[in-house]
């Protein structure tokens, strides 16, 4: 095939109607890893062990309680994530990288969901508060899933009340699911200021513990979820793209049918002139597919 016709391709490709569905779709599976967090949350929460202390935690040993430190993690959270959606939103190719990353977004919550249904262990500070346990009925459960969910897991906007969504950190995943998708698609000539990104995110982790709302495990959990989602959707894109996906050790991850249907008929993971401001505000189509290798 001529490099002509395999651009002409391409560039058809990314206006086909699917391009939208399939991100619609990688909403849904992100809109329903939380609200399957919620639910779970609403269910543990008659199970939480409240009259046993917290369990022993080495950072717990070594650094103050200081409960409003949660706040200074939720300011970083929101300006990573808007970061992340302004990156994405500007980029050249924004509805593969949207729903990509919304795709590993969703994954990583469905699978912190199901950890959190599994064990359920004391809370990691006595001054949490925890609303009064009672009768996981399905009415209990819908009621705290609706007063729960538009919250979106942020206290700024709702106090916490409902207590057991521990073992993974949620702020955790979101954090560090924004920050990569921040770091890996944005222009590289503004590299310079991954550092900054870097060390606001260790900030925002470490306030987490400061404020005890998890164990350090929690949050080391996290980040192991999140970035091996990442990561692992994102090599398997590779190695489909080139045609090498069965060569992947990631081949047998539960989650290649999804890659497969997504990165079908889209761009391959070469992108260039990331950012397309500009082009966006004057809306001047652009096609050019000269390849630059992006790092995975």
């Amino acid at each position: 095939m001529k490099k002509e016709d395999s651009k002409d391709i391409l560039c058809l490709s990314n206006d086909n109607s699917t391009t939208i569905k399939k991100t619609l779709l990688a909403f849904i599976i992100l809109i329903f890893g939380w609200i399957f967090n919620n639910i779970i949350l609403a269910w543990v929460h008659d199970r939480v062990p409240l009259d046993q202390p917290p369990l022993p935690d080495i950072f717990f040993n070594l650094f103050p309680e200081i409960p409003k430190a949660i706040e200074i993690t939720e300011i970083i959270m929101l300006f990573i994530v808007i970061s992340a959606i302004f990156i994405m939103i500007f980029h050249k190719h924004k509805w593969i990288i949207i729903r990509r990353v919304l795709c590993c977004a969703g994954i990583s919550y469905i699978f912190r969901g199901i950890c959190i249904a599994m064990l359920q262990v004391p809370v990691p500070s006595k001054n949490t508060f925890c609303s009064p346990q009672m009768e996981s009925s399905l009415t209990n459960i819908l009621n705290r899933v609706l007063s729960t969910f538009w919250s979106a897991g942020i206290e700024a906007f709702r106090p916490r009340v409902l207590c057991g969504d521990l073992i993974v950190s949620g702020h955790t995943i979101c954090l560090i699911t924004g920050l990569q998708a921040f770091k890996l698609y944005s222009p590289r000539r503004i590299h310079i200021i991954f550092t900054f990104y870097n060390i606001i995110t260790l900030i925002a982790l470490l306030s987490i513990l400061i404020a005890r709302k998890h164990y350090t495990l929690d949050v080391f959990l996290g980040y192991i979820v999140a970035t091996n989602v990442f990561r692992t959707y994102h090599s398997l894109s590779y190695s489909y793209h080139r045609n090498e996906l069965y060569e992947n050790l990631h081949s047998e991850s539960i989650i290649k049918p999804l890659v497969i249907y997504f990165e079908k008929d889209s761009y391959p993971q070469f992108f260039d002139n990331y950012l397309t401001i500009s082009s966006y505000l004057k809306k001047i189509p652009s096609c050019n597919l000269e390849k630059k290798k992006l790092p995975i």
